[in-house]
């Protein structure tokens, strides 16, 4: 990141990666797609994955992280009933 240009396009890609919709969708018997609101995911991927970030941060530390190091890694933690409550990003060291 020490250079201008680098820093520029991964903040380009990031920012506009981060804007996306990430919705879940089901299909009814008619083959329909609709939003799926009532889905457990639904408010960690549009609304706040965790207490100290919100999605677009969320969203843009990760991509950031797959555009210099490869990869980008969050840890999903689950309730007893097995449903996902928080995702937090997982900083890796090389």
């Amino acid at each position: 990141m020490l250079l201008s240009t680098v820093y520029r396009c991964v903040d380009v890609i990031s920012d506009s990666v981060a804007q996306l919709p990430l919705e879940p969708y089901y299909i009814d018997d008619a083959g329909y797609k609709s939003k799926y609101v009532k889905h457990p995911t639904y408010s960690l991927l549009n609304r706040e994955p965790n207490e100290r970030m919100s999605r677009f941060t969320f969203i843009k530390t990760l991509i950031v992280s797959v555009l210099l190091k490869g990869n980008g890694y969050a840890y999903i933690e689950r309730d007893k009933e097995g449903n996902a409550i928080r995702l937090q990003f997982l900083m890796m060291s090389w």
